[in-house]
């Protein structure tokens, strides 16, 4: 069978206007925040400040996971061609974009130091996102990140209020231990993409 459809409705299917629209949303939030530090709960009553940029990167990538889910799955599912390689091209363009986005707003409202953490943090989730997306069908690949995310806040500092090792988003810019978890992350996650067989939905 040929592949019924062209790029257009490819992305119809991926609900594009209403990722674009959450992004815009989520632009929005993050420049009126100012990146003010905020306060979780802990298990342990331990914590320190937490400004929006080290938070706002599950927020994007939680969306953008959303595109990851196919209205089309069962046409998709018996496609002539594997789409696979879509699949790719739609997880690393979507992952820039949002890694531009957010940048960009973070650069206007911060400093250096924060538009680093911002972009690191969002290679991790996002890299988390796509292998929630292979392990838990793409319909769930939000539901690993966000988990993930509450763990580390609620759990994620020592008694003197540093992050534990495990718990890379937590700690400060120049960390080489978090740009090496989040690199990996995003590559393992891109790869899982574009192995062959399809994703659970």
């Amino acid at each position: 069978m040929s592949r019924p459809w062209g790029t257009g409705a490819y992305l119809r299917a991926r609900s594009t206007p209403r990722l674009l629209a959450g992004l815009l949303a989520l632009e929005t939030l993050t420049l009126l925040s100012g990146n003010t530090p905020l306060r979780f709960p802990t298990w342990s009553g331990v914590s320190a400040p937490v400004s929006v940029a080290v938070v706002i990167p599950v927020l994007y990538s939680v969306w953008t996971a959303t595109c990851l889910h196919s209205s089309m799955q069962d046409l998709e599912h018996h496609a002539a061609r594997p789409l696979r390689y879509w699949e790719l091209g739609q997880a690393t363009g979507v992952w820039l974009l949002t890694m531009l986005l957010l940048g960009t707003i973070v650069a206007a409202i911060s400093t250096q130091d924060f538009v680093t953490i911002a972009l690191r943090n969002t290679c991790l989730w996002f890299g988390v996102a796509l292998l929630s997306a292979r392990a838990l069908g793409t319909h769930r690949a939000w539901l690993i990140p966000l988990a993930g995310s509450l763990i580390v806040l609620a759990f994620g500092w020592d008694p003197a209020a540093h992050p534990h090792r495990w718990a890379v988003v937590l700690h400060p810019a120049n960390s080489t231990w978090a740009l090496a978890c989040s690199g990996l992350f995003i590559t393992v996650g891109l790869a899982a993409t574009a192995a062959t067989g399809r994703h659970r939905t």
